[in-house]
């Protein structure tokens, strides 16, 4: 049996001599997790689940409408990061879609490292690194807002409408999927 300190999340296999504030240590997912076993926390996982499903779906339904307005193949809103390509395709340009991706891995593996370096004597550098995540990330999202943005566009929407494909993604999709405007073409 695996147990951890709640306090300082030290972790001991069976047989050692703990203190009172040990806890035992659930498995959720292949990940040793504190109070996985607390039917509240499973509870919570289950809902969010169940949300992002519930999300996705909705995410496609809208796309395909958006794809088919756009004579698109609809089918490409059910592959998860070609249908972003897609988007960026209608609305934009496909090489701002490879703008954002490389934006994205840069953020990652910068944010990785930085995070790895923290506390020895490579601080310094490490919030330098962390830094050039965070502008990377930046970066990363204004494209996509400003993708948004001409995405609402071409459906004859404006900035309003860009607020809420930015911050209600799953809800703002699928209206624009199905309501009766017309796709007008990428914005110039």
């Amino acid at each position: 049996m695996l147990v951890q300190c709640i306090h300082c999340s030290l972790r001991y296999t069976e047989g050692v001599t703990y203190n009172m504030h040990w806890k035992e240590v659930g498995e959720v997912g292949g990940v040793n997790f504190p109070f996985a076993n607390d039917v509240f926390t499973r509870g919570m996982q289950a809902t969010s689940t169940v949300t992002s499903i519930v999300a996705y779906v909705l995410l496609v339904i809208g796309l395909w409408q958006i794809f088919s307005k756009a004579n698109e193949e609809s089918w490409k809103a059910i592959i998860p990061i070609y249908n972003i390509y897609i988007l960026f395709k209608i609305s934009w340009k496909a090489s701002m879609f490879w703008v954002t991706m490389v934006m994205g891995i840069i953020y990652a593996i910068t944010y990785k490292i930085g995070t790895a370096m923290m506390g020895g004597l490579l601080s310094l550098l490490a919030v330098v690194i962390l830094l050039v995540a965070l502008a990377a990330g930046i970066v990363a999202f204004i494209i996509s807002v400003k993708m948004y943005y001409r995405l609402s566009c071409s459906f004859g929407y404006g900035k309003g409408f860009t607020v809420g494909l930015v911050f209600l993604s799953a809800i703002f999709i699928p209206i624009l999927g199905f309501t009766a405007t017309e796709y007008r073409g990428p914005m110039e």
